[in-house]
């Protein structure tokens, strides 16, 4: 090749720091413009919806399969908790557009802080927070405000899932243990509050007498309490109402119990909060 040739050819142009961050600036945009894109179609939706007040706006079944097809596609160096966090962020600040809600978390000035953070995690900023004095005023107040959520841990006292039904206050959702708690926590939804997906349903059982519970295949104790000589128990399964109660005869039980769908969750989602080792203190390097 001449020379003349070689001056004549145009080398890219290098890859500069000024160049990358006016790259971000552009992708920040785009981002910003999508947002305010979505925030009108939801408009739309509201607009189409009509003068609906109990029209349904939290829809926990939907909400979960789009994190999971998120999280799916997902590739790249930002940690899967992340992203689970920014789309919740997304998901809960577009239902609040469209009707503000609260969520009552039992526990929430907990010294450990692990509930506040939780319940941040999964709804960020958009909604207000309260702390109900216990998990049956949670219970209580989603029978009033059947728009809003509680986050009530499985460590929490009493039979409070005595007033759940499938058709009222019902159960959409099962976190990992947060910082600070002995035990998983529930997200209670009012009836205003679409199902959940998933194949685990969570029941509601009662019996009567000293007889304890049985031991009974496919199904977790999540939690159990006693009030004079009536048992109560919260029980998790993929199994149904008849299965469950043909497996407590076959256990040996002898009362008769009485045994109520209250809600349901997805199992692939139970970890979906897990942000410990992300917010944890790390020691300077």
């Amino acid at each position: 090749m001449s020379n003349s040739a070689s001056r004549g050819s145009s080398a890219p142009a290098p890859v500069t720091l000024d160049s990358l961050r006016s790259r971000i600036d552009s992708i920040d945009a785009e981002i910003h413009a999508l947002l305010m894109e979505r925030a009108q179609t939801v408009a739309d939706i509201v607009a189409a919806k009509g003068p609906a007040p109990s029209a349904v706006v939290i829809q926990p079944a939907r909400e979960g399969a789009v994190l999971k097809r998120r999280l799916q596609t997902h590739d790249g160096p930002l940690p899967p908790t992340i992203i689970t966090h920014i789309w919740r962020c997304v998901i809960s600040a577009f239902c609040d557009l469209q009707r503000t809600f609260r969520v009552h978390v039992v526990g929430l000035s907990g010294a450990d802080g692990g509930m506040r953070d939780l319940a941040r995690f999964w709804f960020g900023f958009a909604p207000a927070l309260a702390e109900p004095a216990d998990a049956t005023v949670a219970v209580r107040i989603l029978e009033r405000e059947q728009g809003d959520l509680a986050i009530v841990p499985l460590s929490a006292s009493g039979a409070w899932w005595r007033g759940l039904s499938a058709g009222g206050t019902h159960v959409v959702a099962r976190f990992a243990r947060p910082e600070g708690e002995t035990a998983d926590v529930l997200l209670v939804a009012g009836a205003m509050i679409g199902p959940a997906a998933g194949d685990t349903q969570v029941y509601a059982v009662s019996w009567q007498g000293d007889t304890p519970l049985p031991v009974l295949d496919e199904a977790e104790t999540l939690a159990m309490s006693r009030d004079g000589a009536e048992n109560f128990a919260l029980l998790a399964s993929p199994a149904t109402v008849e299965t469950l109660l043909d497996r407590w005869h076959q256990a040996g039980g002898d009362a008769i119990p009485t045994v109520v769908a209250v809600g349901q969750y997805d199992p692939e989602l139970v970890s979906a909060a897990e942000f410990r080792a992300l917010t944890s203190q790390k020691e300077p390097t």
